[in-house]
């Protein structure tokens, strides 16, 4: 397949992922990229920019990692299915292979949804994603609780695990994850979900068993697609949670970043349950033209 023929197919993929949200409800939202608050993952780093006003005064921004606090501003507002689908920038990547300084993501929210119908929606926007290129993904995704996954592939029982460090923890989690799990995962969509609430991010306790959270990623061919969550709505816990990943960060000797109030206020005014996913949607191209370089399926690579 050449250039011109995956930069076509990628364009009819761009406008049938839009024709699906519209179809279903969805509103398409446009949010800043330039942030003065940037997310709090302590292993993302945002591109730092500097804006100067008419007057030559000087405001420190960041590029976004993600649309992520904006949407759930719009949906403390009351807006209820909304998707956004634009760039992203992540500072000290690789340039080329799987990875990109810039790339484009796809990332929808719906209150009333629970963790659970949204990977079945997840399967639903896979099928139309494919049509343009002729294509089928086996569906549905076949998918594996992480729990499940390191009992049978590392033999390790992430239920006494509890007491370890959070830091020390995601370095030993993902060390057996990136050595004895991710290659074991089949061919095709796979859904791994349920992790440790020590990787919980912006994720919500699981009501039956709060060790570990709402929080899924998708894989297609062993390669990550998407990370969403049934989204945690408690402020003093997801505050609690950006202190210690910011703890994290300075652990390491990076700048820890202030929080987003605006962000965290928003949160008692969504209603449960809210499900919420990002997607990128540059590696599912690669995935549907069948490259495992990303630029292959990119105008113009960095």
């Amino acid at each position: 397949m050449d250039r011109h023929d995956i930069l076509t197919k990628r364009s009819h993929t761009l406008a049938a992922i839009r024709n699906f949200f519209y179809e279903r409800g969805y509103l398409e939202m446009e949010t800043p990229v330039a942030l003065r608050f940037p997310g709090q993952e302590p292993y993302l780093n945002p591109v730092p920019v500097v804006l100067t006003d008419d007057t030559g005064k000087t405001y420190n921004f960041h590029l976004r990692t993600s649309p992520e606090y904006a949407m759930k501003k719009l949906l403390g507002e009351g807006f209820t299915k909304i998707f956004n689908l634009g760039p992203c920038f992540r500072d000290r990547e690789s340039f080329g292979g799987t990875h990109e300084p810039q790339f484009t993501m796809l990332e929808w929210y719906s209150t009333n949804m629970d963790y659970r119908r949204l990977m079945d929606e997840v399967d639903d926007l896979l099928k139309v994603a494919a049509e343009p290129w002729g294509r089928m993904f086996a569906l549905p995704s076949q998918r594996f609780s992480m729990h499940g996954l390191f009992l049978k592939q590392a033999g390790i029982d992430l239920d006494t695990w509890q007491k370890i460090p959070t830091i020390e923890y995601e370095s030993r989690f993902f060390d057996v994850f990136l050595n004895k799990i991710e290659p074991t995962l089949p061919p095709g969509p796979a859904i791994v979900y349920d992790y440790p609430v020590q990787l919980g991010a912006l994720a919500r306790r699981r009501v039956d068993n709060p060790n570990y959270v709402e929080r899924f990623e998708l894989y297609i061919d062993g390669l990550e697609m998407a990370n969403a969550f049934g989204e945690l709505l408690d402020v003093q816990e997801q505050r609690a949670r950006f202190t210690e990943d910011q703890a994290n960060r300075t652990a390491r000797g990076e700048m820890p970043f202030p929080f987003d109030e605006e962000f965290l206020q928003a949160l008692p005014r969504i209603p449960e349950p809210t499900s919420g996913i990002a997607l990128g949607v540059d590696r599912l191209i690669m995935s549907l033209a069948q490259t495992r370089r990303i630029e292959d399926v990119i105008t113009y690579p960095h």
